[in-house]
């Protein structure tokens, strides 16, 4: 076991030792039988790769199938978005924010006793949530910062300067939080954590009191890649990559309605395209006879007037 549990200051840890992690404000709360965490850290500093394995242990992250392994009712409202749609901006107010944050935490309280979700923007809103949450533990997953804002740099065309501040900023801000909740803190080195994936499964295991068994230590190592994060196999968080293949097969089938219905719809478009041809070309004759007709009976009416104009000469 290589967790390294700290006698109430930060960092205390051999810094040449071989341990992935180290836990603060200890002892962890694994024989509480209510208990929540949350998952956090930079984002593109490996917190998936993390969440990725507690989910394996058998952590109830309600990630609904997504594959960033986050629980979009809880992060999107958290962002204020639309938890159904990650492109709607909500207009609510920050109390109702709050409300709806809580009555979410409360429906996650009611269908589980220990459970969790991860987000790396958590603590902006974990204040707003706190009394809800029972038995709250904190996992932190710190990354070397370049490697971050390299990411960062890759992704959002963001300048090295800005990204690097970023992400220390980010981090001073989870030391913040760490230090003003004073709850019981796993902290976990990505990089360790990547080569050495039976340690970071062991420590995690402690930390949360869930049950690491032959099988999903096996599924835990071939699921953390130690040349990059982690690997989406088939045996490795099935529940997820079945509600994943799941989705991708049910927007498939979507996908071939829409196309057969837009060719249908293609169709009747020509038709009725024909159709106003044909009823424009009518309606071009049916106004030349018309014009027709009434040059005609202008014509008449001439003649007419001029046998009026004859007969009133005799």
């Amino acid at each position: 076991m290589s967790i390294h549990q700290d006698d109430g200051s930060l960092f205390r840890t051999n810094l040449y030792s071989a341990n992935v992690s180290s836990v603060i404000n200890g002892p962890a709360m694994a024989d509480d039988p209510l208990r929540t965490y949350i998952v956090t850290g930079n984002g593109r500093g490996g917190t998936t790769m993390v969440a990725g394995v507690v989910q394996a242990l058998g952590l109830e992250l309600n990630t609904k199938g997504a594959t960033n392994l986050e629980d979009p009712d809880i992060v999107r409202l958290g962002h204020g978005l639309d938890p159904k749609d990650v492109r709607t901006k909500l207009n609510i107010t920050p109390a109702e924010m709050r409300t709806r944050l809580n009555a979410i935490v409360a429906q996650r309280n009611r269908e589980n006793a220990i459970w969790g979700w991860k987000d790396p923007s958590a603590d902006n809103y974990v204040y707003d949530i706190l009394p809800a949450l029972r038995n709250l533990n904190l996992i932190v997953v710190f990354r070397d910062p370049a490697a971050i804002a390299t990411a960062m740099m890759a992704v959002n065309f963001t300048e090295p300067d800005v990204a690097i501040r970023k992400v220390l900023e980010h981090y001073s801000n989870l030391m913040q939080l760490i230090a003003k909740l004073k709850r019981p803190t796993l902290v976990i080195s990505y990089e360790r954590s990547r080569q050495k994936p039976e340690l970071l499964a062991q420590d995690l295991a402690a930390f949360t009191g869930l049950t690491l068994t032959p099988e999903k230590l096996a599924a835990i190592q071939s699921y953390v890649s130690p040349t990059g994060g982690y690997v989406h196999k088939a045996n490795v968080v099935p529940a997820v990559l079945a509600r994943t293949q799941a989705e991708a097969a049910s927007l498939y089938q979507a996908l071939q309605q829409t196309q057969a219905e837009a060719v249908a719809n293609y169709a009747a478009l020509q038709r009725v395209q024909a159709e106003a041809v044909t009823n424009y070309e009518a309606f071009q004759k049916a106004q030349a006879e018309a014009v027709a007709n009434y040059d005609a009976l202008q014509q008449v009416r001439a003649e007419l007037t001029a046998l009026k104009e004859q007969q009133a000469d005799y």
